[in-house]
């Protein structure tokens, strides 16, 4: 007897994950410092975020415009060979594997903790110098249409804040 691990009818669109676009995040950041090869070989950049903003993206469901509040840190470890970095930021709470997460106290945001964000990013430079864009999305079931165990946002209607930035 053979089992079969065919799905019983083919998947859809629907039955896949979709990104709702949710937050726009700019960071102006000052010159990096070189602190040198750690002990494992790998150099250090330590890189200031000198300042911020951090906003719903238009008809997004939950309103946040809020901007940084003192200045953040960078930690960016390079490989010696130079063929990849990693970044370590105490301004925004994310776990090994880039996710956005929240945290709050207020209930009008809670629903940003239960939901599953995703973001890229890129480097800009411009008139206020260099700054770091990140685009972050939130993960729904289907195209875009909002499900209760992977999104969980709610409207709401109001300002808020994210990790380190505030109201």
């Amino acid at each position: 007897m053979s089992t079969s691990t065919a799905p019983s009818r083919l998947s859809t669109i629907a039955d896949h994950p979709a990104l709702i676009p949710a937050f726009h995040m700019i960071i102006l950041i000052g010159p990096a410092t070189l602190i040198g090869s750690l002990s494992r070989g790998t150099p250090l950049t330590v890189v200031p975020l000198v300042s911020g903003s951090f906003a719903s993206e238009p008809g997004f469901d939950v309103r946040v415009d809020a901007q940084l509040k003192g200045q953040g840190v960078d930690y960016v470890h390079n490989d010696p060979d130079g063929g990849r970095m990693r970044l370590r930021s105490d301004l925004i709470v994310g776990d090994q594997y880039g996710e956005v997460t929240f945290e709050t106290g207020s209930m009008r945001y809670k629903s940003l903790e239960q939901a599953l964000f995703v973001g890229s990013g890129r480097f800009v430079i411009d008139e206020r110098g260099l700054t770091v864009e990140y685009r972050i999305s939130k993960v729904c079931k289907g195209p875009g249409v909002p499900d209760e165990d992977t999104a969980g946002a709610g409207s709401d209607g109001g300002g808020g804040s994210a990790g380190s930035l505030g109201e």
